[in-house]
């Protein structure tokens, strides 16, 4: 069980580290035929505060980077349950 989480762990933490850094899911000169925008990296993304917010505060940025913390923490202990 533990090498299971430990491998799907290593799968999750590669496909994030592929996705920040813009390396595409396949190779091809074609345009994908959909977009997923319900990866991880990016309901994290949806957390940032908007840059035309007037309220640019460090408090704001500072709840917002602990509600992305909490949702990877809870991905990533999903996977480890599993």
């Amino acid at each position: 069980m533990a090498k299971e989480a430990t491998h799907n762990t290593l799968i999750m933490l590669q496909a994030l580290d592929a996705i920040d850094n813009g390396i595409n899911q396949y190779d091809t000169d074609q345009p994908p035929k959909y977009v997923n925008n319900t990866h991880l990296s990016s309901r994290v993304g949806r957390l940032n505060p908007d840059w035309t917010d007037p309220d640019q505060s460090p408090e704001k940025e500072n709840a917002a980077f602990q509600q992305a913390m909490m949702l990877a923490g809870s991905e990533f202990l999903e996977v480890f349950d599993t």
